[in-house]
């Protein structure tokens, strides 16, 4: 989904820089598919400033997984950067996203569904869309006031 070429990597000096990662300045979709941001409060470290760390999720099933295994609490925010298929003007949108469900159907085939904050699935974010009954549906993620990162 994403790419990066040697010439956009960006030097970081050692030291401020997790041991081992790369950094880029410019990535590549090379997809157009919908991508994930999701924003995650970092927990603090004695005597520092809160951060948040985002990352770019190509798949849905990726972010799903994610959310499983971090405290959603801290999630200050997600957005489903949208291809422009989806919009009238053929260019890039985003939605914020509210809910993140895990869904199985009567097909036993499972997808992820997205809720924004008008209580509207966002059909258009999901790769998956299921015509079958839903007999399963598990909460992974409700954005509401204690997921509002302090100012």
């Amino acid at each position: 989904m994403f790419a990066t070429h040697p010439q956009h990597e960006f030097p970081v000096p050692k030291g401020l820089a997790d041991p081992g990662s790369q950094h880029w300045r410019l990535i590549e979709l090379v997809l157009h598919l919908p991508w994930y941001l999701l924003t995650v409060a970092a927990v603090p470290e004695e005597d520092e400033a809160m951060l948040t760390q985002t990352w770019c999720l190509a798949w849905a099933d990726d972010l799903a997984h994610l959310l499983t295994t971090l405290d959603t609490s801290r999630v200050s925010g997600l957005i489903c950067m949208m291809p422009g298929r989806t919009s009238k003007n053929h260019q890039w949108t985003s939605r914020e996203v509210r809910e993140v469900w895990l869904v199985r159907n009567d097909h036993d085939s499972e997808f992820v569904q997205f809720i924004d904050f008008e209580g509207n699935a966002l059909e258009e974010c999901s790769r998956v869309h299921s015509s079958a009954n839903i007999v399963e549906r598990r909460l992974l993620l409700r954005m509401g006031p204690m997921n509002t990162y302090p100012a």
